[in-house]
């Protein structure tokens, strides 16, 4: 029996999907939940389901980056 709520649930960073597992911030891992493979980490943390979503977490977040970089500027 599974009584996760959803904020101890693991969610993919470029899908959205929920995965099996708890979020990165609490450890241990996640894995897909049809294939039941293990997901990856991303560099700038949390998991992700495919390669694809991992290129698409690090757009996101180099974009956010810039944003702030920019938006700091005089």
């Amino acid at each position: 029996m599974n009584n996760m709520t959803d904020e101890e649930t693991a969610v993919c960073r470029g899908c959205g999907m929920k995965l099996n597992g708890k979020p990165y911030y609490m450890g241990g891992i996640a894995r897909h939940p049809k294939t039941g493979e293990q997901c990856n980490a991303s560099f700038w943390g949390g998991y992700v389901c495919s390669d694809r979503c991992d290129d698409i977490a690090d757009e996101r977040q180099k974009e956010s980056i810039d944003a702030h970089v920019t938006s700091n500027r005089y």
